[in-house]
């Protein structure tokens, strides 16, 4: 089981702070964001595939390849804006 939370405008577009999910084996976040996606709502492809999302893994930020694992904690975050 791993625990996804969602900050900011994402947990707002997507109605929710956070989902478990349960995996049997390691994905890459790429292949947790379509699962997650099919198992969900098929919406959230479009927010979550978005190239500006953050993602990151036990409090790390990491790229769409890095290999998730069961207890990791995964979080979602929108784009840094500022000046």
């Amino acid at each position: 089981m791993i625990n996804i939370l969602f900050f900011a405008s994402l947990k707002e577009q997507l109605l929710v702070a956070g989902v478990e999910f349960a995996i049997s084996e390691k994905l890459t976040v790429s292949q947790l964001i379509i699962s997650l996606c099919q198992r969900e709502n098929s919406d959230w492809e479009d927010i979550l595939r978005a190239e500006d999302i953050l993602v990151a893994v036990n409090q790390t930020v990491v790229d769409r390849g890095f290999l998730v694992s069961a207890g990791d904690e995964v979080a979602f975050f929108p784009p840094v804006t500022g000046g």
